[in-house]
């Protein structure tokens, strides 16, 4: 598998077709809304709240966080994904999705009472230097006593049932998945190929993202400032499971001075 070590490669990982099929399905903005639901009861948010999804996708937390009062700004860098969540989101004037880099967020600075990082969507970058300036980041963008919510592929769960080459079907397209770890960088890389039934076509995507351990990340947030930190083991509630526990959902605050 050819090394790729780029942080470009999340610009182009979902084409149309993936970003509709893999992301905006019915069951996912189903899923998003239990999520949203979930994050509002446990932080008690009021309505108004200024809140930041990055990166967005395809707008479907933006979207149940807008529904029920929230101010929101979603961020993306696919062009896919962006124009899904701008459709999506259309008439809500109370969510505002634009283009730009999660590595990127001088604009951000002490604006938000909430950053929101779903789906397995940390960890992209190269370096583990430039994951943790991310995180901090993310941090920077709050107000005093704001939120970071990180939700993230558990490495421990992972490496129990990780599997090189995977493969298999889905609605009009067979998918095949070739993915590799590496231990002294604790990255996963992957890459994947989509195949039109109809008309043989493929379409290919590549991933390399850097994964945790719950310890792990505990102590990253820690590192960059956030306090009180949370971690459940998913939208019930409950302790996580370092072994049993999928995508634990990890909450930071930042100081009130």
């Amino acid at each position: 598998m050819k090394q790729q070590h780029s942080n470009s490669w999340h610009k182009s990982l979902y084409s149309e077709y993936f970003a509709k099929s893999g992301l905006d399905s019915k069951a996912k903005h189903s899923q998003a809304r239990k999520e949203v639901k979930f994050l509002l009861d446990i932080l008690e948010l009021e309505r108004g709240a200024k809140i930041l999804d990055v990166p967005c996708g395809t707008g479907r937390h933006a979207l149940a966080f807008g529904q029920r009062g929230m101010e929101v700004v979603g961020v993306d860098i696919s062009p896919s994904c962006l124009k899904l969540a701008r459709k999506n989101c259309k008439g809500l004037k109370n969510i505002k999705v634009k283009a730009g880099d999660m590595g990127q967020l001088d604009w951000a600075r002490n604006q938000f009472d909430l950053v929101t990082n779903m789906f397995s969507s940390f960890g992209y970058f190269k370096t583990a230097g430039e994951n943790k300036r991310v995180l901090a980041g993310f941090k920077s963008a709050l107000r005093p006593g704001g939120a970071v919510v990180i939700q993230a592929i558990n490495r421990e769960w992972l490496l129990k049932i990780f599997d090189p080459a995977r493969w298999g079907e889905s609605k009009g397209y067979y998918w095949q998945e070739g993915s590799r770890y590496e231990p002294d960088t604790r990255y996963v890389e992957s890459n994947r190929m989509f195949i039109n039934k109809k008309t043989g076509k493929g379409e290919r995507s590549y991933n390399r993202i850097q994964v945790y351990s719950i310890p792990e990340m505990k102590r990253l947030m820690r590192d960059v400032g956030l306090t009180k930190i949370k971690v459940f083991a998913d939208i019930h509630g409950g302790e996580p499971d370092r072994w049993k526990s999928t995508h634990p959902i990890y909450i930071g605050y930042r100081g009130k001075k």
